[in-house]
């Protein structure tokens, strides 16, 4: 024992020393190297999975077994969604399709809307630039009950509703915002987009188009900045309609106080429209021609945020006035629209939301390729409210009602208005939750 003892512990050769304390050196290096890295390497993962149920009450729609009576439907809403993200890029995959139950106690039909998102964002110091991609292919549910597929928020609704068609959409987009000083702060954007039925080109036809964007805010002060805001976006109809819509415009953004904030923005735009005949044309239909005119653009919004009873309350108040491109007419005419809303979180859990808004058809216009046409649509124009109560029990569960009134009316192809009403209850049950690679 004590010999072999000994034997183990007998010094190396010199040699074989060095070489033992540079490999024992290489591998602190290693392991040095490996510790700086892992953050630049390090993936975090999140995902989140969600169903939400809604059973519906409404009025009557187009397609309905019974176009007099009340009804209903039953709604599916699946949701999955993965975001992986690095140190300052993030990539995020979604897919929410909608099954909707029409009229389920009739025998009903099925709905399906298949949904999809692809987002890439990528974060330096002072520039963010982003790339979408959304697509949806199904059956949609389309009119003034629901929000236009693609529109911006907080929008006023369309007019027309005509239940329901097959439906396409793709739409990509790309954005760069960045902000070279801390004055100046640019924005940059590009898109393609293709939405519309894919088989009813009468009632919701099918249309693609680019658009593109710049805008640049110059803060002229502490509480005050200025928003100069350049646009187009053009659009070619399968039916060979065809619009095109310019417009630049100036925007002044004051901080009133330290609750209440103002814009107010004005400037003009250029239309281009080639109109042709609808495959069954009516006597409301303008006439068949290649149409320009320019329109005024005219926006306000009034902003305040302070707290009600010890909770946050927020009130937005807007009114716009600017050409609207319609998709189903594929006309563009002047639209006024004003829109109230707010929200108050009277406990923490709990979420109050409220809007009301109005739209009409206005047929101003100066125009210089053929005589005013914005009469086509003049007088057409929406009515809504709304109502949303929204309960977060657990973080898993998600508790909503609301309610939507709407009156529409399009005296130019003979609706002098009809009332619409629905009213929903919602579950969501959802996960969400995050790994670190």
């Amino acid at each position: 024992m004590n010999s072999r003892r000994s034997a183990l512990c007998l010094p190396l050769p010199a040699g074989e020393r060095v070489g033992e304390r540079a490999n024992s050196a290489l591998r602190r290096s290693a392991l040095l190297v490996a510790f700086l890295a892992a953050p630049a390497l390090a993936i975090d993962v999140q995902y989140q999975v969600a169903v939400r149920t809604d059973v519906r009450a409404r009025t009557p729609l187009p397609g309905d077994v019974n176009p007099n009576a009340p009804t209903g439907d039953l709604e599916l809403g699946p949701l999955g969604e993965v975001t992986l993200g690095g140190d300052t890029s993030t990539f995020s995959l979604q897919y929410a399709p909608t099954l909707i139950w029409r009229e389920p106690q009739t025998g009903g039909r099925l709905l399906p809307l298949h949904r999809g998102r692809v987002t890439f964002a990528n974060r330096w110091q002072r520039a963010t630039l982003l790339v979408t991609e959304d697509a949806a292919y199904g059956v949609a549910d389309i009119g003034s009950l629901r929000a236009a597929d693609g529109a911006p928020l907080g929008g006023v609704n369309e007019v027309q509703t005509i239940g329901s068609v097959p439906y396409v959409r793709s739409a990509t987009l790309l954005s760069l915002d960045t902000r070279p000083s801390d004055l100046l702060t640019l924005g940059f954007s590009a898109g393609f987009a293709v939405s519309g039925s894919i088989e009813l080109s009468d009632t919701l036809p099918l249309q693609y188009g680019p658009s593109g964007a710049v805008r640049a805010r110059v803060s002229v002060s502490r509480t005050d900045g200025l928003t100069t805001l350049a646009g187009v976006t053009s659009a070619q109809f399968v039916t060979g309609a065809e619009q095109l819509v310019a417009a630049i415009s100036e925007t002044w953004d004051h901080q009133v106080s330290r609750t209440v904030a103002l814009t107010v923005g004005a400037g003009a735009a250029f239309t281009r429209e080639l109109v042709v005949a609808r495959a069954v044309p009516t006597s409301f239909d303008p006439t068949p021609g290649l149409y320009a005119d320019v329109l005024p653009v005219v926006a306000t919004t009034l902003g305040w945020r302070d707290v009600l009873s010890g909770h946050p309350l927020r009130l937005d108040a807007s009114l716009r006035m600017a050409p609207f491109s319609d998709r189903f007419t594929a006309n563009v005419y002047e639209r006024l629209e004003g829109r109230l809303a707010g929200e108050w979180l009277p406990e923490r859990r709990w979420t109050v939301t409220a809007a009301a808004g109005a739209a009409v058809a206005l047929p101003i216009g100066a125009s210089l390729v053929a005589p005013a046409r914005n009469t086509a649509q003049a007088g057409d124009q929406v009515i809504s409210g709304e109502a949303n109560v929204a309960w977060t029990p657990e973080t898993w569960l998600l508790l909503q009602a609301s309610a939507r009134v709407l009156w529409t009316a399009q005296p130019s192809v003979g609706n002098p208005g009809a009332v619409q009403a629905v009213g929903t209850v919602s579950v969501t049950v959802l996960q969400r939750d995050s790994l670190a690679w």
